[in-house]
């Protein structure tokens, strides 16, 4: 994921976008640098829809969590 945020695959990839999904709490004691928060199911749709491109290229989302192993997964 850091090379991704680099732009190691901007060749590859048009948007990169980091959708943590942990609780406020959680995400105001530290995060991932221009991630989103968003942590129920309705918001990630909202976001998604808001956010559609019609670029040619790849829109990549990473679902992010504590430990990525049980809400990003689930969302």
């Amino acid at each position: 994921m850091s090379r991704a945020l680099e732009g190691a695959y901007s060749d590859r990839i048009d948007q990169l976008t980091v959708i943590d999904c942990r609780y406020p709490y959680k995400f105001e004691g530290g995060h991932i640098k221009r991630a989103n928060n968003l942590f129920t199911k309705q918001a990630i749709k909202d976001f998604i829809h808001n956010s559609a491109t019609s670029s040619e290229k790849n829109h990549v989302l990473i679902f992010h969590c504590e430990f990525s192993s049980e809400r990003g997964p689930k969302m």
